[in-house]
């Protein structure tokens, strides 16, 4: 005889997984800077060590690194979808005040992503004889590698963007906050908003439809135009380069 399932132990289990989900989903968002990178970096470490000591050590380097990178930017894109302009003022204020431990780590992708391409490249230089399965396996992480250097690498200057554009100015206390660029319509820009700037920008090393009115957002998106063609030309060099030397 079939008996009826337990229909409310089931939904209040459901239940119980869902608030926990969103009590995590919640508390991740509403982790400032400083706590994301943390908890990247720990997330990528423990990737790395799970890693099965078979692989090598480079691979397994570049697949803790990807892993943290991956942790970061899914944490960063969940708040920004999260977020309307209000919100966006409110957390651009509360959680993005370490602007430059945003650029530590954008200076710090790139030269991970450099240093760790580099040692790819030396390694199969001096070893020919390497399986075919390790190819595979070295030109993968190293290609995901330079994806997602460069998506953290435009991320993180759309949240310095938004820092810069919400924080309070000082020099005139009559304002609310700096600004610095400005949307079409006169619309309050929120994180999505700062990341098609930063990403048209970094794609392009020009502005479309946003225009910027203060000096120091013509400074901060200048330089994000040198250090977007410096990642391009070295990076597409060394990954000609070591892909060359794999196949």
């Amino acid at each position: 005889m079939k008996t009826e399932p337990n229909l409310p132990h089931r939904s209040h289990f459901s239940r119980s997984l869902q608030d926990f989900g969103s009590l995590v989903f919640h508390a991740l968002i509403n982790l400032n800077s400083r706590q994301r990178i943390g908890f990247a970096v720990m997330f990528g470490m423990a990737v790395f060590v799970v890693l099965p000591d078979q692989m090598h050590l480079y691979n397994r380097i570049l697949g803790g690194w990807i892993a943290g990178v991956l942790c970061f930017l899914s944490i960063v894109f969940w708040m920004m979808v999260s977020s309307d302009a209000e919100k966006t003022y409110d957390r651009a204020q509360r959680q993005e005040a370490q602007h430059w431990a945003i650029f530590l780590l954008v200076v710090c992708t790139a030269l991970v992503s450099i240093c760790a391409i580099a040692l790819m490249l030396f390694d199969n230089a001096d070893n020919k004889d390497i399986p075919a399965s390790a190819r595979t396996v070295q030109i993968a992480l190293s290609v995901i590698s330079i994806l997602s250097s460069w998506f953290l690498t435009h991320t993180m200057f759309a949240l310095h963007y938004t820092a810069c554009y919400y924080c309070i100015d000082h020099a005139d206390p009559k304002l609310a906050y700096r600004g610095g660029i400005e949307l079409p319509g006169g619309e309050e820009p929120d994180f999505l908003d700062f990341l098609y700037f930063s990403f048209t920008i970094g794609m392009t090393s020009q502005t479309s439809d946003i225009s910027i009115n203060a000096a120091s957002m013509r400074r901060l998106s200048l330089g994000h135009g040198i250090v977007s063609f410096f990642f391009y030309s070295v990076i597409i060099a060394l990954s000609v380069g070591v892909v060359g030397g794999l196949l």
